[in-house]
């Protein structure tokens, strides 16, 4: 299955307690995403809580998806 990304949606945060609230209002601001998928339980608690804290709501504005990967 080969299946086209748009780099531009992918976000990368190095540093998820100083980074995550301002890449989310990046992305909220600039590509308005109908979901959000953050790997790992941690990350996901992170997303949820930037998107609280600018007022996003959850599933209504956009959806919250975590996954956990084994490596």
């Amino acid at each position: 299955m080969n299946l086209d990304i748009d780099e531009n949606l992918l976000c990368y945060v190095k540093n998820p307690d100083q980074e995550m609230i301002s890449t989310i209002k990046n992305l909220i601001d600039n590509v308005k995403p109908t979901a959000i998928i953050a790997e790992g339980e941690g990350r996901g608690v992170l997303v949820d809580y930037a998107l609280k804290s600018l007022n996003v709501k959850v599933p209504e504005d956009t959806s919250l998806i975590t996954f956990e990967s084994e490596d």
